[in-house]
């Protein structure tokens, strides 16, 4: 019955031979895996990976030789195991592979006496692992920091490589920004880790700051670019300006420029009041005086507006928004002249004739016989019709002046006289003004070359407390 039933089992199998069939004996070479990857390595470093050899025939197989052809990083470790294997016998074979030089592949070969195989190949893989660096986040905005604090910060420096990266120095542009390690230069990041930068911000002003935080590594590139950024935010001094009394008479009584009443919400000390006289009348030469919060001795010498400027700083070194206050210098006088030039080394002289006068004479005021009021004109004795020359320039460009507090009746005349002597004889550009009443009535710019020449200008035609102007 055992036989039988053997017999119909085996003629319903058909892998199996029939009895009277021959028995093939042959050895068959297996390797497995047929590719050996070993994956990204760190430059200057070793892996180590195995593959088998196996008999899955029913012969006994013959090896005779392992070699490998390829890159030379890749090296068997220790004796090549040669030998014969019996059937269902396997043996191990250990590759060494040194990251020296890129990307790497080669071929380990087997050969034996399988007459279909005579060499058995592995395929060998192997890369150099690279460093490669990341900042997170870029750029790091510090937001709004007070002026005068500091605010910390934390950025990543991440090696999302296959190989350590060296940190080997940090560069930071000028600024109110700082960046630093907590660990000495140069300092190493590992494969797949991270190194904390930490930065920080101080403002000194409200204005936005920026600076760039260089880093010098051993990744691909060399070098990589941080961007800081951050505002900063203060109550800023309060400049409170003004100017007493705010109207004079030119040439008159002086004007204080007042600036004590600044100050700083937070506090702070006022350390600098900087203070400008940033408008004035053309041809004025007025400047301000020096001082500190309060600038007094202020006297305008043309009619017209001047404005001033003050700036306050605190102890912070913040500076305040302008403050400007404005002071008006407006004649007193009835009948009030005024004459200045544009370019300088060349004297002009203002001459106002009375009424019937003739140049260069007692009935001429100018600068030989009319400065502070030495003539005297209309009723005899009498000062509120007499003119005064009040302001003589030689060497600059003005201004002149001359004025009556209230002229006699009659027609006045307005010359000026290019002095001779003055080292510019070019052509230069002249102007007079006429006040009456404290009005601008008459202006006019004439241009006048040669010395030793008059120039007519106008004429006032003064009649009953007024008068009206003509230009000659």
């Amino acid at each position: 019955m055992f036989l039988m039933a053997l017999s119909l089992f085996a003629c319903s199998d058909y892998d199996l031979k029939r009895a009277d069939d021959e028995v093939v004996y042959e050895a068959n070479i297996k390797v497995d895996p047929e590719v050996l990857s070993f994956g990204e390595v760190a430059e200057g470093e070793t892996a180590i990976k195995q593959f088998d050899i196996m008999n899955i025939g029913n012969a006994t197989l013959s090896v005779d030789n392992i070699f490998i052809e390829g890159a030379a990083s890749f090296t068997l470790m220790g004796v090549p195991p040669t030998g014969v294997l019996e059937p269902e016998e396997q043996v191990s074979v250990s590759v060494l592979y040194e990251a020296i030089d890129g990307e790497s592949s080669g071929f380990a070969y087997v050969a034996s006496d399988d007459p279909d195989t005579p060499e058995a190949a592995v395929e060998l893989i192997a890369g150099v692992g690279l460093s490669e660096l990341i900042i997170e986040p870029n750029p790091y905005d510090f937001g709004t920091v007070s002026v005068g604090s500091t605010s910390n910060g934390t950025v990543a420096l991440m090696n999302v490589g296959g190989a350590p990266l060296d940190i080997e120095e940090l560069a930071i542009t000028s600024g109110p920004f700082d960046a630093w390690l907590d660990t000495e230069l140069p300092a190493t990041i590992p494969a797949g880790g991270e190194l904390d930068l930490k930065v920080s911000f101080t403002p000194t002003t409200n204005a936005t700051a920026t600076a760039e935080v260089r880093i010098t590594h051993t990744a691909d590139g060399g070098e990589d670019y941080l961007d800081l950024t951050g505002g900063g935010d203060a109550d800023l001094p309060v400049a409170v300006c003004s100017v007493s009394p705010t109207e004079v008479e030119p040439l008159g009584t002086p004007a204080t420029w007042l600036g004590r009443d600044s100050y700083d919400p937070g506090g702070l000390a006022i350390t600098t009041y900087d203070w400008k006289l940033i408008g004035k009348p053309s041809g004025s030469s007025a400047t301000m005086p020096a001082g500190a919060a309060d600038r007094s001795g202020f006297i305008p010498d043309l009619a017209g507006t001047y404005e001033a400027e003050l700036v306050v700083t605190n102890e912070a070194g913040l500076d305040s928004a302008p403050c400007v206050a404005t002071l008006e210098a407006v004649p007193s006088e009835d009948l009030w002249i005024e004459m200045y030039w544009s370019r300088s080394g060349d004297d002009m002289d203002l001459h106002l004739l009375r009424p019937g006068g003739r140049l260069r004479t007692s009935d001429d005021c100018y600068y030989a016989n009319c400065v502070g009021g030495r003539l005297d004109w209309g009723v005899r004795g009498a000062s509120e019709d007499d003119p005064s020359l009040d302001l003589d320039d030689i060497p600059g460009t003005g201004p002149e002046n001359i004025n009556i507090g209230d002229p006699e009746s009659g027609v006045f005349t307005v010359v000026v006289n290019d002095y001779p002597g003055s080292r510019m004889t070019d052509a230069n550009d002249v102007t007079v003004k006429i006040y009456i009443g404290g009005a601008l009535t008459w202006s006019d710019t004439r241009t006048i070359s040669g010395d030793d020449t008059d120039t007519y200008f106008a004429e006032i035609d003064w009649a009953y407390g007024s008068g009206t102007v003509t230009g000659l």
